[in-house]
C-alpha cells in the first residue's frame, strides 16, 4: 500500500495549491492510520473521509478557478477528471457506510493513490509551466477565490 506523505515532487509551483495538496495527502495518511486501528475504526474513518471529501471540493474549486482565470487549454479535461474523483470518492464513502467494518480498505487506498497521487503527478503537474507563465493571473484569481464568502463553511484541518 502506498504511503501518503507530502514530497516536493508533488509541487506544482503554486503555494496555495501545494498547501492544499499537502493537507489532502496528510488527511489520507490519517485515514490510513484510522483504517488500520480496529478501535472505533468506522467512526474515525467516516469522519476523516468526510473531511477529505469537503476539502477535495474546496481544493478542486480553487484549482478550477485558477485554471479558468489563466484560460488553461486542458480545463475541460481537468474538470472531467475532478468530477470522476468526486463521484468515486462519494461511492467509496457510501460503500463504507453500507458495509461498515467489513469494507475492503485496500480498494479505498488503491483508489486514493490513483485519484490523488497519480492525478497530481500527471494532470496537475501538466499545468505547472502554463500557469507559471501566467503568474499574475494566478495570484489574482487565488486572491479572489480566498476572498469569496462562499468558502466560509469549509472544514479546515491541520495536516500532520
Amino acid at each position: 500500500m502506498a504511503q501518503f506523505a507530502w514530497s516536493e515532487e508533488y509541487s506544482v509551483g503554486i503555494h496555495s495549491l501545494d498547501t492544499d495538496h499537502d493537507l489532502l495527502i496528510g488527511l489520507i495518511g490519517q485515514l490510513q492510520e484510522a483504517a488500520s486501528d480496529s478501535n472505533e475504526r468506522l467512526d474515525n474513518v467516516t469522519s476523516i473521509l468526510n473531511a477529505i471529501q469537503d476539502y477535495t471540493d474546496y481544493h478542486f474549486s480553487r484549482e478550477e478557478a485558477l485554471m479558468a482565470a489563466c484560460r488553461y487549454p486542458e480545463l475541460d479535461e481537468h474538470l472531467k477528471a475532478h468530477a470522476a474523483i468526486r463521484r468515486d470518492l462519494a461511492q467509496h464513502a457510501a460503500d463504507i457506510s453500507a458495509t461498515g467494518d467489513s469494507y475492503d480498505y485496500a480498494s479505498l487506498f488503491a483508489f486514493l493513490s490513483k485519484a490523488f497521487l497519480d492525478h497530481l503527478l500527471d494532470e496537475d503537474k501538466a499545468y505547472e509551466p502554463y500557469m507559471a507563465a501566467r503568474r499574475d493571473a494566478v495570484l489574482q484569481a487565488n486572491e479572489d477565490f480566498v476572498n469569496k464568502d462562499s468558502h466560509e463553511d469549509v472544514l479546515f484541518v491541520e495536516a500532520d
